[in-house]
This record gives C-alpha cells, sequence and structure tokens, in this order.
C-alpha cells in the first residue's frame, strides 16, 4: 500500500493516508468536523465533499445524489469515496 498526502486549504492542514482510506477518514484525522447523520452509510448527503484536484471512483452511493454535472464537478459522499492514487498535490475541500 502506499502513502498519500490529502491537503485541505480552507483548514491549511495536511494528512498521510494509506491508498483505500476513505475520505471522510482522511477528514476525521485531520481534526475537521463533518456531520454523519447515517453514519457512515452513504444515505443522507451529508458528507458531500467537492474533490478539487485529483481522481477518485464515484460510488454506487455518490450517484443516488448527484447529478452527472455534478460528479463531474467533483462532488462525493465523504463516506463512500476512497483514495486509489497518489494525490500529493491535490485538495479536498468541503462542499457548502
Amino acid at each position: 500500500m502506499s502513502e498519500l498526502k490529502v491537503f485541505f486549504p480552507e483548514y491549511n492542514k495536511t494528512i498521510y493516508a494509506l491508498s483505500g482510506t476513505s475520505v471522510f477518514e482522511c477528514i476525521t484525522r485531520a481534526g475537521i468536523l463533518i456531520r454523519t447523520p447515517c453514519g457512515g452509510s452513504g444515505i443522507c448527503e451529508k458528507c458531500a465533499v467537492k474533490i478539487i484536484s485529483g481522481n477518485v471512483l464515484v460510488s454506487k452511493g455518490c450517484l443516488k445524489f448527484f447529478s452527472q454535472e455534478k460528479i463531474n464537478a467533483g462532488y462525493r459522499l465523504a463516506c463512500c469515496t476512497f483514495l486509489e492514487e497518489d494525490i500529493s498535490k491535490h485538495y479536498l475541500s468541503m462542499a457548502l
């Protein structure tokens, strides 16, 4: 497994995670609070994030909540999105 760098620009925080780690876990490890009333089961959309740069796979959970336009713009559910590539110079940003 490779170690990936994840940067949260609005908080000026960087964490390192192994490939396969969920974006939700990265957010939590960075000490950033995020709403997850469904407990990370991908059914409430409260953990929506926008991937500013870098590629992550689109999960079935994301397809339920986001239009193709939003998916193309980088919107994902943090609980259903997993790091799979080196994103050492890429960013994640919490969606409003």
